[in-house]
């Protein structure tokens, strides 16, 4: 995916249902001027931060928030990155 999207300097990257937050590190790492985390569960979140601790260079942004309410309320990104659990049913309910 990475190697599609080329340069990712001054983008802004959204990862939501962050997981374990490695598609937004690999962001980080490419060059994003900004990655916010999205994840509702607390426990992975908070090892996205521990692992975050790294990452100098980036201004990231950490939220534990349901998905689906805060597109509804979200500002504008470059990149957005959805990778949702597949529990998931309808992909609708981001219309």
């Amino acid at each position: 995916m990475f190697d599609v999207l080329k340069s990712l300097e001054g983008k802004h990257f959204l990862d939501l249902y962050s997981g374990s937050g490695m598609i937004g590190f690999e962001a980080s790492s490419r060059g994003a001027e900004s990655v916010t985390f999205v994840e509702l569960n607390k426990k992975h979140m908070n090892q996205i931060i521990t692992n975050a601790k790294t990452f100098h260079m980036t201004i990231l942004v950490f939220l534990v928030r349901d998905v689906h309410r805060f597109l509804k309320k979200s500002v504008q990104y470059d990149i957005i990155f959805a990778d949702p659990p597949y529990h998931i049913s309808s992909i609708n309910k981001f219309k």
